[in-house]
């Protein structure tokens, strides 16, 4: 298992939902933690809850 995801769970989230769920399948068959977010990013974001990139600044959904 790479270094990068080693004790720590895999999270997928895509725009809809459905893309994360299919590849959250993979890892998860090697024994990986991960974790899908079911609902996607869209309904986050219309809902008002943060979205942010990977350095903590504000994210936009393309």
């Amino acid at each position: 298992m790479p270094d990068t995801v080693q004790g720590r769970p895999v999270v997928g989230i895509c725009r809809s939902g459905h893309r994360s769920r299919q590849t959250a399948k993979l890892p998860a068959s090697r024994d990986i933690d991960a974790v899908d977010v079911p609902e996607g990013i869209a309904p986050r974001a219309r809902a008002g809850r943060p979205v942010v990139d990977e350095g903590g600044r504000g994210g936009r959904i393309a």
